[in-house]
């Protein structure tokens, strides 16, 4: 359960919440108060938890849409750091850092041999990773 990404429990937390409808409204209809009570309790903390869940979710785009932006605006050197994230989540995240990474390469490395090249110096070859 540690290494699910906030979405996936929030899905979970779905089913749990899902499930516990189910059994509160079997339970009222058996005549078991306590038992529909409870399971009205339990699936509203997993709509908190789900609730939860979104506004990080929330956060994490919007981190990600700044750092797009950033990099939009010529910063090369941003990097999106969200070492809480797990999951399919924290594989985007790196797949967009390392998208960033080789980007970042490839404009230190053309400047460098443009930067030869204005000297004569032809030897040096923009090299792609």
């Amino acid at each position: 359960m540690n290494d699910l990404s906030i979405q996936s429990k929030a899905v979970l937390a779905a089913w749990v919440m899902v499930g516990c409808l189910v059994v509160a409204l079997a339970a009222s209809s058996g005549g078991q108060a306590t038992l529909s009570t409870l399971a009205l309790l339990f699936g509203l903390q997993a709509g908190g938890f789900i609730l939860y869940a979104l506004r990080r979710l929330r956060k994490v785009t919007q981190t990600i849409r700044e750092a797009c932006s950033d990099i939009i605006k010529g910063d090369f050197e941003t990097r999106i750091l969200m070492p809480k994230e797990r999951g399919d989540i924290a594989c985007m995240i790196s797949r967009i850092n390392d998208t960033f990474d080789a980007a970042d390469a490839y404009i230190r490395e053309s400047t460098a041999a443009f930067g030869h090249a204005a000297e004569e110096k032809y030897y040096r070859k923009i090299i792609l990773t």
